[in-house]
């Protein structure tokens, strides 16, 4: 036992001292972090007043907060701590608050047949689900019943499969649903939302999330395509679970409502497109509103019996053409208008400025996307920049009216464009707009060093790489190295 005890000992110190040599040795020298740059596009004067700020951490237990000054006479300061905590991040909140979809609850059930004959599955399976229901029907034409919606075709698969051998069929969505049975997810602030409770009711409580997907399911009533199919395949377990999925049939056309939403303090603006998977128009004739573009109140929730979702007060408010291709909805930061965008042609997106407070289009904006596609808008307190894969368009904004202040190719830096997410960082001081990337290892991992670039009316006018001192370890030659690797946690870019 000793000996055991003796060579664990040995182990754990030398784990120990790999450690603290490791700490040691990325320590040393820690309140020196340098950057250092090549400018690959322009003159560093041009970003003269930028500051870039990041974040860092070495296993949640070195941090560095770092200020970066960048132009022609840059200069760096770090602040360094030591800690025993791990950074938690701030988090990232869902681009689209309000999101419908028309795929149905898959997989089997046989809830509901159980629970009106007053049966357990352990009874039902005992017999091999050969019995008669009090009202003459045999156990599996009642789980078949598509009344019960594409469980019922699941149920019928499971029944009759072998155990342990996988079954499979195609099935037509319309022999199960007049319309798309929608459903919701809402990430809405205070609304009460776990995703639990959609249950196929015969009677809803008012304020739950069964209640709410009913009340959608009455409002938007789309007729289910009439050869839209759907493979499904399971396989039953000698346990009795079963394992199953499903997967779209080649060829044939389908729809799913690729939702789009923006939310203000107390209301929710939402709309969804009509095109099916071959660009066809669904039938939007028996929604109770019109097609067009819906707001729905909604205040803090109490419980789940209370969810704070009002899907009583469901109103179209700007009517939309069915078949209008959609690209973007974003809510400018004042909350007082929507930036709604489409698809006019195969080289142009059309941008119009919806004021809330009487749901009219005070503006719009033509945008030149070329050979490429738009991507997303980047909305902040007094300007916006329009992003596709090749260029930037920057609008500014005063009192609700926009001024678009010049469009430029973004950068390429040699072996591929940097692409403008959601997360990048930009500033803009009526001029110039800064754009920062962070550098990318083999992993495709963040990096503490990036890019900074600066543009214009006159396109870019300064591109450099700043590597940072920080990034001693990651990927080298697809070889991954963990012992000084150090993690970006953020990074923010301003004007002086």
């Amino acid at each position: 036992m000793k000996k055991y005890l003796t060579l664990f000992t040995l182990l754990f110190l030398t784990a120990a001292i790999g450690v603290t040599t490791a700490i040691c040795a990325i320590a040393q020298g820690h309140d020196d972090v340098t950057l250092t740059e090549n400018v690959l596009i322009g003159d560093a004067a041009s970003a003269d007043g930028l500051i870039v700020t990041t974040m860092a951490g070495w296993y949640g237990r070195l941090h560095w907060n770092t200020v970066h000054a960048v132009g022609a006479e840059p200069m760096t300061e770090c602040d360094y701590t030591q800690m025993r905590t791990n950074y938690s991040g701030t988090g990232y909140s869902s681009l689209y608050p309000l999101q419908m979809s028309t795929e149905p609850a898959l997989g089997m059930d046989f809830t509901k047949v159980l629970d009106d004959n007053g049966l357990s599955m352990g009874e039902v399976t005992s017999r091999n689900f050969e019995m008669t229901l009090s009202d003459g029907r045999s156990f599996k034409e009642a789980v078949s019943d598509p009344s019960l919606g594409i469980a019922a075709a699941y149920n019928r698969l499971y029944v009759d499969a072998p155990i342990g051998e996988e079954v499979s069929d195609i099935v037509r969505l319309a022999d199960y649903y007049d319309y798309y049975p929608i459903n919701l997810t809402v990430q809405l602030p205070g609304v009460i939302w776990t995703h639990n409770d959609f249950k196929e009711l015969s009677e809803y409580t008012p304020g739950t999330e069964a209640d709410a997907v009913h009340k959608f399911r009455e409002y938007f009533k789309i007729p289910v395509l009439a050869d839209e199919t759907l493979e499904i395949h399971l396989t039953r377990n000698a346990n009795g679970g079963m394992s199953w999925g499903s997967s779209s049939v080649s060829g044939a056309d389908m729809f799913s409502m690729n939702p789009f939403s923006a939310a203000g303090e107390n209301a929710c603006y939402f709309t969804f497109s009509t095109l099916t998977a071959q660009g066809n128009t669904v039938d939007t004739s028996e929604i109770a509103g019109g097609y067009g573009i819906y707001r729905i109140p909604f205040r803090a929730g109490t419980s789940t019996s209370d969810t704070g979702f009002d899907a009583d007060s469901i109103e179209m408010v700007y009517p939309l053409t069915p078949g209008v291709e959609i690209e973007g909805m974003y809510l400018n930061t004042a909350g007082t208008h929507l930036l709604f965008v489409t698809k006019q042609d195969d080289r142009t997106a059309r941008v119009e400025i919806i004021e809330l407070s009487s749901m009219t289009c005070r503006q719009t904006f033509a945008v030149n996307i070329g050979d490429g596609y738009f991507s997303h808008i980047k909305v902040y307190e007094d300007y916006s920049v329009i992003i596709t894969n090749e260029t930037l368009t920057v609008l500014s904004e005063s009192g609700g009216v926009y001024t678009k202040e010049f469009t430029a190719d973004i950068v390429d830096d040699g072996a591929e464009r940097l692409y403008i997410t959601s997360r990048i960082p930009t500033a803009f001081d009526g001029i110039r707009l800064a754009v920062v990337n962070p550098l990318r290892d083999a992993f495709g991992l963040e990096l503490c060093g990036y890019y900074v670039s600066v543009y214009t009316a006159a396109g870019c006018v300064y591109h450099a790489v700043f590597e940072s001192s920080l990034d001693t370890g990651g990927a080298e030659d697809g070889t991954w190295s963990s012992g000084y690797n150090t993690e970006l946690h953020e990074i923010a870019v301003a004007f002086e």
